[in-house]
């Protein structure tokens, strides 16, 4: 509670009648997902609830009739980073539909899904696996669509390649997700395995689940 109460303080306010989370003068489409899947996990979230309606505004209005993300609210002119904060928007609107089934949000969290499907068998990228398998291994459990279960086995059975098992390698390092030879897939960091790992485990849950002993 503390922390929350601290992080809002820092970094929330409501600019041109939008709730955000801004941090010199930048305002991203995963800070606000984040902040706001803060708010709802957090057993205080009735202490926030008009943040996280502001917040929750503020995404929707990033949101497209295909189902792409702007990822940025300011600087207006940036929409990179879509390998990672779409995943968070996603992973923020599939756990809110699990504490309270809206079928508008549905209906916009699935189309979401396809369109970036289709992104990511374009240009796979690792950083965009844990986000959408946990968002799309939440859906699934929601919904029951057997083809969103083979989304995440999907991404996840392209992603355990990058898994680094070298002998020659710092056993600190050892089982870290990281591609030298792709230098556009990002530098390693702990942080960035903690989040695949995320992801991993939710693919590992539904493999068992599914007698997909295999895998």
């Amino acid at each position: 509670k503390r922390n929350l109460t601290y992080n809002l303080k820092r970094f929330y306010r409501v600019r041109d009648g939008q709730g955000i989370i801004e941090w010199q003068d930048v305002v991203k489409l995963g800070a606000l997902a984040i902040a706001g899947l803060a708010i709802i996990e957090s057993p205080f979230s009735a202490g926030w609830s008009t943040e996280l309606t502001e917040i929750r505004k503020t995404i929707d209005s990033l949101w497209s009739e295909s189902g792409a993300f702007r990822t940025f609210l300011h600087p207006a002119d940036r929409n990179d980073n879509q390998n990672f904060y779409p995943g968070e928007a996603l992973v923020f609107w599939a756990t809110s539909l699990s504490k309270s089934m809206d079928e508008q949000l549905l209906k916009r969290t699935l189309r979401s899904v396809d369109y970036y499907r289709e992104h990511f068998r374009r240009q796979p990228n690792p950083a965009f696996v844990p986000w959408h398998s946990q968002a799309v291994t939440t859906l699934f459990r929601l919904t029951g669509n057997v083809s969103l279960r083979e989304y995440v086995f999907e991404m996840n059975d392209w992603i355990l390649p990058h898994q680094q098992w070298s002998d020659g390698l710092d056993p600190d390092y050892i089982g870290r997700f990281y591609t030298p030879e792709e230098p556009s897939y990002g530098p390693p960091h702990a942080s960035a395995t903690g989040v695949y790992l995320e992801g991993l485990v939710d693919a590992l849950d539904l493999a068992i689940e599914a007698g997909e002993t295999s895998r």
